[in-house]
C-alpha cells in the first residue's frame, strides 16, 4: 500500500470518528418521565435511557439531567383543543428541537434563535404517550375511543357511540346478586332474617346508579 493511501485511510478514519462524536451528542428524541408539574403548564421531565460514556476503554453508564420548563404538547387548533391532567410519574416522549426555543417559547410567530444550540436537551417538547410495555395501552382495531378512570367513550366507524362506567357496571352486578339474595327462600320455606336489610341496601345502589346515569 502506498503511503498516499494509508493518509487517506487515517484522514477518513478521523473525520468518521469526529461524525460519530458528534452523532453521539445529537439529540432528536426520547422517552421520559414527568418528574415535576410546573405552576405555568409546563413540566421537569427525566430522560429515561442513560447515557453511554466511554471512561478509559470502558462503556460507563450515566443518567442525564432533568430537562426542566418543558411545554406540553397539546392538540389545539382555532379555538378547539383536547387537554389532560399530567402528573409526576406519567411517561411519554422528549422530542428534541433543531433550533434554541428560548425566544419562539417567549413570544411564538417567527424568530430567530437567540443562540447557536442544535439538538439540544433544553429545547425540547413533551409529548404524553404510554409507551413501555407495562404501562402502552393496545391499539384499537375499531373506532375511536376517550377514557378517563373508570369512564370511557368510544365511537365506532359505523357512527355508534358506547359509553363504558366500569363502577357503574360493578354496582349493577352487585344489584342483581343482592336481589337474588333477598328474594331466597329458606330451606323451611321462608324468607333470610337479613332480606329487608339486603332489599334496602340493593334500593339504594339503584337510587345512585339512576342519579349517575
Amino acid at each position: 500500500m502506498n503511503p498516499s493511501s494509508e493518509e487517506d485511510n487515517s484522514f477518513s478514519a478521523i473525520i468518521a470518528a469526529g461524525v460519530q462524536a458528534a452523532l453521539e451528542n445529537l439529540y432528536t428524541a426520547m422517552p421520559a418521565i414527568i418528574d415535576k408539574v410546573n405552576s405555568d403548564g409546563t413540566v421537569s421531565a427525566l430522560p429515561a435511557i442513560s447515557t453511554v460514556l466511554d471512561f478509559e476503554g470502558e462503556e460507563v453508564t450515566k443518567a442525564l439531567a432533568r430537562v426542566n420548563n418543558v411545554p406540553v404538547f397539546v392538540m389545539s387548533l382555532g379555538s378547539f383543543s383536547i387537554r389532560m391532567e399530567a402528573k409526576a410519574g406519567d411517561e411519554g416522549i422528549l422530542l428534541f428541537s433543531q433550533r434554541a426555543l428560548d425566544d419562539w417559547k417567549q413570544y411564538g410567530d417567527v424568530r430567530p434563535p437567540t443562540n447557536r444550540r442544535f439538538h439540544e436537551l433544553t429545547d425540547a417538547f413533551f409529548l404524553p404517550t404510554k409507551s413501555s410495555n407495562g404501562k402502552r395501552l393496545a391499539a384499537l382495531k375499531d373506532g375511536f375511543e376517550i377514557s378517563g378512570g373508570d369512564i370511557s367513550l368510544t365511537m365506532k366507524d359505523i357512527g355508534s357511540f358506547e359509553v363504558t362506567n366500569k363502577t357503574t357496571s360493578l354496582i349493577k352486578e352487585l344489584t342483581t346478586a343482592l336481589d337474588l339474595i333477598a328474594n331466597t327462600t329458606t330451606s323451611n320455606g321462608g324468607t333470610l332474617v337479613a332480606a329487608p336489610l339486603i332489599a334496602q341496601s340493593s334500593t339504594k345502589l339503584k337510587s345512585f346508579l339512576e342519579a349517575t346515569e
